[in-house]
């Protein structure tokens, strides 16, 4: 018989369960390219992205209200929602929504999903994980893939792609970093109010530019 996890231990997922679960983060990330394409059609990048975060601060919120939880992180975390905002939602949604305009949605889409890529790197630099020769092929196919990819996208005829391709790596980078920081703060049951107010904050400086 196989042993049951202790209490507090969470069983490790399936490699199959683990792929299913990342296609699901990836799959909208991917799309949300092409619809912010189309929406820059209708209000300046900042504003869009500054309306975009402060509804989606606000459903989480709500969530935690309709569930009965408490909307306001612990101390510790509290006076991390001002920075966490500023990363995680200034720049990275203003970067990330500003980006198509310069680029294709396309090359935009591409830079701006390498945050794996740096989170690698950076959980090996500040997490203490470990990069073996899996992780270390992995980060080089995929170097090497977003290059052939981006070059010819490079090409386009298109107002600056340079500053597209740019903001959309910033972006990347900036989410990673985030992503990396809130793992250290360990939220546990504070991760949706935190996000949600860090998301809040983070509009409202967008929407003030």
């Amino acid at each position: 018989m196989k042993p049951s996890p202790q209490p507090g231990m969470e069983r490790p997922l399936s490699p199959l369960r683990q792929a299913c679960l990342m296609l699901v983060v990836i799959a909208p990330m991917a799309a949300c390219y092409p619809a912010i394409d189309v929406g820059l059609a209708f209000a300046p990048p900042l504003r869009f992205a500054g309306a975009r975060t402060l509804l989606g601060g606000l459903v989480l919120l709500l969530v935690l209200v309709l569930r009965r939880k408490p909307l306001w992180p612990e101390a510790r975390l509290a006076r991390w929602i001002l920075p966490l905002g500023l990363l995680a939602t200034t720049f990275t949604f203003g970067a990330m929504f500003a980006s198509p305009a310069y680029t294709g949605a396309g090359i935009a889409s591409v830079l701006g999903n390498t945050q794996p890529l740096v989170i690698i790197v950076l959980a090996a630099l500040f997490l203490g994980e470990h990069i073996g020769r899996a992780k270390a092929l992995a980060l080089l196919l995929g170097i090497a893939g977003v290059t052939l990819l981006a070059l010819p996208a490079l090409r386009e005829q298109t107002d600056h792609p340079l500053l597209g391709a740019m903001l959309a790596l910033g972006s990347s980078a900036s989410a990673a970093v985030a992503s990396v920081t809130i793992k250290r703060l360990r939220p546990g049951r504070d991760l949706l109010s935190l996000t949600g107010w860090q998301l809040i904050a983070g509009s409202v400086v967008l929407l003030g530019f």
